[in-house]
């Protein structure tokens, strides 16, 4: 069976909302897509396969808070990774950003980015240059909301949507090896230079737990035709 990483033509894009660059991506209900769209490649007895993305985020703070920095590691080991380089200029309340966070920037070359324009317009370029269908994966509901915030806020909202699903992976990577596979990563990027709540780090460390507890997957079938997706799309 071939393995696809791109759509058929026949895939129709979902176009966004009227209202999408105004409402709060938090308030939406249909904020990534679920693997309904592939259906015209599942019926016609394709496997999907997916470019996974394991991503992390750094922000001022929880509530009403801004996005400071992504990382993301495809599971083949492509990495992308940006900053507010402008951020003394961002209303930072919080000791451990200030103390923590912030200290671990400027160490990535040529991540800086003047202004949350330039920043989420280089994620979008960043996702819009992988092999679709593309599935970000994360283990954090803020992770989650500020990437579709940079996302809606990149202005290209309905090519992401049309070709992006999405997971929660939280408490799947729990076992003993996955949880060394997660130190040994943060180990390897400290001497590089880059610690713990780096968000490239953190993005790493995040791959190498789950690629190790899926004993090193790197592309899985979202479906084929015997296994028909739902129409639902995945609720935040």
């Amino acid at each position: 069976m071939r393995i696809w990483s791109s759509f058929f033509s026949s895939v129709p894009t979902i176009p966004p909302s009227p209202a999408v660059s105004t409402v709060d991506p938090r308030d939406r209900q249909d904020l990534l897509g679920s693997v309904a769209r592939f259906r015209a490649q599942l019926e016609a007895g394709e496997t999907v396969a997916l470019t996974k993305v394991f991503f992390d985020t750094e922000f001022t703070e929880f509530r009403g808070g801004q996005l400071l920095s992504i990382g993301m590691v495809t599971a083949s080991g492509t990495e992308f990774y940006v900053e507010r380089a402008d951020h003394s200029r961002m209303d930072v309340r919080q000791d451990f950003v200030r103390d923590t966070v912030l200290t671990l920037f400027g160490r990535v070359p040529g991540a800086g980015a003047q202004g949350h324009r330039e920043m989420t317009g280089r994620i979008s370029d960043f996702l819009l240059s992988l092999p679709a269908p593309v599935e970000v994966l994360y283990d954090h509901k803020l992770d989650r909301h500020f990437l579709v915030e940079a996302l809606v806020a990149s202005g290209r909202w309905a090519e992401h949507w049309a070709r992006t699903t999405e997971s929660n992976i939280g408490g799947q990577s729990n076992s003993d090896a996955a949880r060394t596979a997660a130190t040994a990563s943060f180990s390897d990027s400290a001497a590089a230079g880059l610690l713990q709540h780096h968000a490239l780090a953190d993005a790493r460390a995040l791959r190498a737990a789950w690629l190790t507890a899926h004993d090193g997957e790197r592309l899985t079938p979202i479906a084929t035709n015997t296994e028909r997706p739902s129409a639902t799309r995945p609720t935040p």
